[in-house]
């Protein structure tokens, strides 16, 4: 035993040797090419008593550490490399845990390591360390690659759930536990075992290692060039500019051919650093941080195609503050129609002239085909700014699997990648079994996705805002005149606001912001601060999204009654609707706070799409049919909350309409005599009056059907220029007070007259 710990220490100091100082697992280039084998990876069948072993994600490629943050285990980098028969670690963090193998009756192990056992809470979603394993320090592995708990139970979405798995979890990024379920997203749980010692003795690691090419994806930023939100602006994109820059290199002696830098649409709208200068300012950033491509999201279409993409399919060029620049980045999509045609402003790829370096900083030049594709989102956008002016969306993946073949066929490329404004999961699974595409970068979801599908295909989404980026390297080796693709390393999602300090502009992060991005962001944030800290009005009431107002089926919200109320003040409507997808902030109160402040800040948060207002002349039994859409599955979606009337459902039916002074005009199908036929206003947002969410045989949203007809009577102003007019004019009138709607309008009861 004793001989075994020795053998386990002396590995982690080799380990702490072989750790590379270069980010992302890519070695410098006067740094010596690693020879030492530390461990070798192994089917978890064929560890023996007492062997010692780390464990690995596949999809994270890094160990367990000893350490655990939010109660979950933090990752610990390890480097992978290879010999000609295998797969081996060449260096292992010190904080990697080493574990010994420990079989025990039934089939169960222990995971003992440095710190202890490792073993979960009494509710089975907890990781720890403790002297001693339990019955919740019992573990079984599956397929040699599945780690899961036959002991924890725990509860997920209401309900207890037994065999909690270990999966990566790209959020921490860390690993945790979770019930696996059949649309889990099984690569999240691969974990692979690599048991400590050179088995084959003098066997070396390839002197000629795999040439990297190191690729950066963002996606769906929505114009967070910062975060203003907190006390201290949190400088997002040029933190992730400065670890892009980590690689291409600093100042005059910059290598853009050294890294690939891709964004995965969804650029401008959503934040006033951007929306106050048309998109000017996010352009601005892309453009010094050296985008080689991006995708077309769905809200690219908000301000208008033209507004978001330049006539020569670049980005658009700006000219703001002091900055004035032309952006070369090209926007590439294959699949955008109008009226039939595809488009020729944006061009179906891009061929990246790039360098892969080897550890030794050997150069390979390699070729990149870049292939943009837009999901499927043609729903999502409001029909002005899109059907209405023919535009298409057609996903054709066999299209898209011909072209990346014949792009490397004929040697203008040597690996592919798809940018696409959709889910990675859901476009992996749609490309194939014999996809030639080699990396697939998604978005348009918001969320951390690292994971391959059961081809192999890698593919990765960094989520949203400024949060996170993705990272991945292309590997190649050269064995002939042409580079040969390899597979893809390293991959992994990194947040950004793991370290919120060292996004903050301060002595000491000289080194973690880039200074170009910080300059800019610094005269975007001064230029609007003045404009979005100035003062609308207050609320005495917390306007929340999430939390339901009671008896109206877990819809009815105070948030979505205050932007409905705005609505329908804005049109002089009767009454007015608002959907819960469209409710972007809550307006807390601080604790021991009795009321808070609203600021234009605020309102440009609430109303980020410069959405216009729509008002419709219906009748009451017109209104009826609206709200018995809303009361579909798919109708909830848009027609979420309602104020103007209280509508009393049960079931799928509607029993009765009352009117906010208490008349029951609609009682159990019969009408009050003169109400039927009798005409209100309503008024909504473009979006909820274009879109359809019907479900199977449901019904279709009747609002759009009436857009085309006389009942359409206003559309013009955008939803922020109606929100400020309304509110500052109930503010004047109110002494600053701005009401906050609390009671249900749907009511999931039967109606009983007083």
């Amino acid at each position: 035993m004793k001989a075994k710990e020795k053998a386990i220490a002396l590995c982690i100091a080799l380990a702490s040797l072989f750790t590379l100082a270069y980010p992302f697992g890519l070695a410098l280039a006067e740094a010596a090419a690693p020879t030492e084998i530390l461990a070798e990876k192994v089917p978890f069948s064929q560890l023996a008593p007492g062997d010692s072993f780390v464990i690995v994600s596949e999809n994270a490629n890094a160990a367990f550490s000893l350490n655990t943050q939010w109660d979950k285990l933090s990752l610990a980098d390890i480097t992978l490399a290879h010999t000609d028969t295998r797969e081996v670690l060449t260096a292992i963090a010190p904080e990697a845990a080493v574990f010994e193998f420990e079989p025990q009756e039934g089939g169960d192990i222990c995971l003992k390591c440095q710190n202890g056992y490792l073993i979960t809470s009494d509710e089975g979603g907890k990781l720890y360390y403790a002297p001693d394993s339990g019955p919740n320090g019992l573990w079984r592995v599956i397929d040699d690659r599945l780690i899961y708990n036959p002991s924890a139970v725990m509860n997920y979405k209401g309900e207890p759930s037994s065999n909690t798995y270990i999966e990566y979890y790209p959020e921490g990024p860390c690993f945790s536990l979770y019930p696996r379920e059949d649309q889990s997203d099984a690569y999240m749980f691969d974990l692979s075992f690599y048991r400590l010692g050179n088995s084959v003795p003098g066997e070396k690691v390839k002197e000629d290692a795999y040439y990297l090419l190191p690729v950066f994806e963002t996606s769906d930023t929505h114009g967070y060039l910062a975060d203003i939100d907190s006390d201290d602006t949190q400088y997002l994109l040029a933190y992730i500019s400065d670890k892009v820059k980590d690689v291409r290199g600093h100042g005059a002696d910059a290598r853009k051919d050294y890294a690939v830098l891709l964004d995965g649409g969804d650029i401008y709208q959503g934040n006033t650093l951007s929306s106050r200068f048309n998109g000017g300012s996010l352009s601005a950033a892309y453009n010094l941080m050296g985008y080689d491509a991006v995708a077309l999201g769905n809200h690219e279409f908000d301000w208008h195609l033209d507004h978001t993409v330049d006539p020569d399919g670049t980005m658009p060029d700006y000219s703001f503050l002091d900055n004035k620049g032309v952006n070369t980045t090209p926007v590439v999509v294959c699949n955008l129609f109008q009226n039939g045609e595809k488009l020729a402003f944006a061009g179906d790829y891009v061929i990246l002239d790039k360098t892969a370096r080897d550890r030794l900083g050997n150069e390979l030049p390699v070729k990149i085909g870049v292939i943009g594709m837009a999901g499927d989102y043609g729903n999502s956008i409001i029909r002005s700014h899109f059907s209405d002016l023919g535009y298409a969306i057609k996903p054709d993946f066999d299209y898209v699997n011909a072209l990346a073949r014949e792009l490397e066929a004929d040697g203008r490329c040597d690996a592919t990648i798809l940018l696409v404004h959709d889910s990675p999961i859901d476009v992996a699974e749609n490309l194939g079994e014999n996809t030639a595409i080699d990396l697939l970068l998604g978005g348009h979801i918001h969320k951390n996705i690292s994971g391959r599908n059961a081809q192999g295909l890698r593919y990765m989404d960094p989520s949203c805002n400024g949060k996170a980026y993705a990272y991945a390297e292309l590997a190649f080796e050269c064995p002939a005149e042409r580079p040969e693709f390899m597979g893809v390393e390293n991959a992994r999602v990194h947040l950004t606001k793991a370290d919120p300090e060292k996004l903050l502009s301060k002595p000491g992060n000289a080194e973690e912001l880039d200074a170009a991005v910080v300059q800019l962001t610094d005269e975007v944030v001064d230029s609007v601060s003045d404009f979005l800290s100035s003062e609308i009005g207050y609320i005495t009431q917390p306007i929340l999204r999430f939390q339901n107002l009671p008896n109206s089926r877990d819809r009815s919200s105070n948030c979505g009654n205050w932007v409905a109320s705005i609505f329908a003040r804005a049109v002089d409507a009767d009454v007015g609707f608002m959907n819960a997808g469209g409710l972007r902030i809550d307006l807390d109160i601080e604790p021991g706070e009795n009321k808070r402040t609203i600021t234009l800040g605020d309102l440009y948060k609430m109303f980020p799409s410069e959405n216009s207002v729509c008002c419709y002349e219906l009748t009451w039994e017109e209104l009826l049919t609206a709200l018995e859409y809303a009361i579909t599955p798919g109708g909830k979606i848009l027609l979420t909350d309602v104020v103007g009337v209280d509508c009393y459902f049960t079931g799928e039916s509607i029993n009765a309409l009352v009117t906010p002074d208490g008349e029951a005009v609609y009682v159990n199908g019969v009408w009050k005599e003169g109400w039927k036929h009798k005409k209100l206003r309503v008024a909504l947002n473009e979006y909820i009056a274009t879109m359809d969410r019907k479900r199977g045989d449901e019904m279709s949203n009747p609002f759009v059907a009436w857009y085309d007809t006389p009942r359409l009577i206003e559309h013009s102003e955008v939803d922020i220029d109606s929100a400020i007019r309304v509110l500052v004019q109930e503010a004047a009138a109110n002494e600053g007070l701005l009401n906050v709607d609390m009671a249900p309008h749907f009511i999931d009861e039967v109606y009983r007259a007083e």
